[in-house]
């Protein structure tokens, strides 16, 4: 799971940790993708009013790299194949706690020995240089397909040093997340 709060300070960080807890406890007792985000989405309407949301992108991949996910208006994830295609996973409801009849549905892809999931906030996407010009639309797209070859940890590693280069000599607008996932065979 991957989540980005709306708003900053001690309430917002609150959510992420309630959200964060809510979500480990839903996996331990076999809650449905589907079942689990409409529970959150309710629980967080109802005490917030839609006044904080979260984004959040939520998967579990099998043992056969069958990988489930629903994706709350969280910045598209990619699956990244080995010949370096990428496949955005789509948004598949509202984002958390906006409304509270929101509902959700999960989506299936079928994971390759090899195959990386790239799952990013919009932090990192919508991160500036000085031209103001973001990071998705100058080269983020470019150095995952041109890391595809790449183990994950030297992937998420090639990607934070474009990022860091690409930014350089700005400041930061948002927090910054950038988790690679790599599916291997047994």
């Amino acid at each position: 799971m991957v989540a980005d709060v709306s708003g900053k300070g001690v309430s917002s960080a609150l959510l992420a940790s309630v959200l964060q807890g809510a979500f480990q406890f839903a996996a331990l007792n076999s809650v449905s993708i589907e079942d689990g985000m409409s529970r959150m989405n309710r629980f967080l309407s109802d005490r917030t009013k839609g006044e904080k949301y979260a984004t959040v992108f939520f998967c579990t991949v099998a043992s056969n790299g069958v990988m489930r996910w629903a994706n709350a208006a969280h910045p598209k994830p990619l699956v990244v194949r080995g010949n370096g295609e990428l496949i955005p996973l789509d948004t598949t409801g509202l984002p958390l706690g906006m409304l509270p009849i929101a509902e959700y549905t999960a989506k299936e892809t079928q994971l390759e020995p090899g195959d990386k999931v790239v799952i990013y906030s919009d932090g990192f996407s919508e991160a500036e240089n000085e031209e103001g010009q973001f990071f998705d639309k100058n080269g983020m797209r470019d150095i995952i397909r041109d890391s595809a070859h790449l183990d994950c940890t030297a992937m998420h590693a090639a990607l934070l040093k474009r990022f860091e280069r690409y930014t350089e000599g700005t400041v930061l607008a948002d927090d910054v997340t950038l988790v690679v996932l790599e599916f291997g065979s047994r």
